[in-house]
């Protein structure tokens, strides 16, 4: 399967809006990346570079990263990612100080992830269940029977 590559440019100054993408689909972990285009402004020794992705069920955060020659960053979206509809991801820029404490330099891009749900979700759907509606029905049927109240249960005490 060919990765999707999908260029995030990144400025020196914070911006307030979040981009919006549509990255691909839900399921399909490390078959797409976003590779984060850094400014020249952006570039230093004394900076380490992370994602955060926030979803529904929380925050997850990658290692520190260094960029490449050519001032990118390119991370691949996890399972854990892809797996929701949609997730934040945040490229946050730090310094870490002499003290060792952990100073933001900025938070430097946010960007919206879009999953398609419909096809694929219906593929692992087909793939991995086989039953007919009727055995649905008879399956739920014998659990409402089951879970009914019995005669003596009605009667006052």
């Amino acid at each position: 399967m060919k990765q999707n590559i999908i260029d995030v440019a990144v400025t020196a100054v914070a911006e307030d809006a979040t981009d919006t993408l549509q990255v691909g689909k839900m399921y399909e972990h490390n078959a797409t990346a976003l590779r984060f285009v850094l400014e020249e402004a952006l570039i230093s020794s004394e900076y380490r570079y992370y994602t955060e992705f926030v979803t529904v069920h929380g925050v997850a955060r990658t290692a520190y990263v260094t960029p490449d020659s050519n001032r990118q960053i390119t991370v691949e979206l996890p399972v854990e990612i892809t797996s929701q509809m949609t997730a934040l991801c945040v490229l946050n820029i730090v310094k870490i100080a002499e003290n060792g404490k952990t100073e933001q330099v900025i938070k430097a891009k946010s960007v919206r992830l879009y999953f398609s749900a419909l096809e694929n979700t219906d593929r692992l759907l087909d793939a991995n269940h086989t039953f007919s509606v009727n055995q649905l029905l008879e399956a739920i049927q014998a659990c409402l029977l089951y879970t009914s109240p019995s005669p003596r249960d009605m009667r006052r005490s």
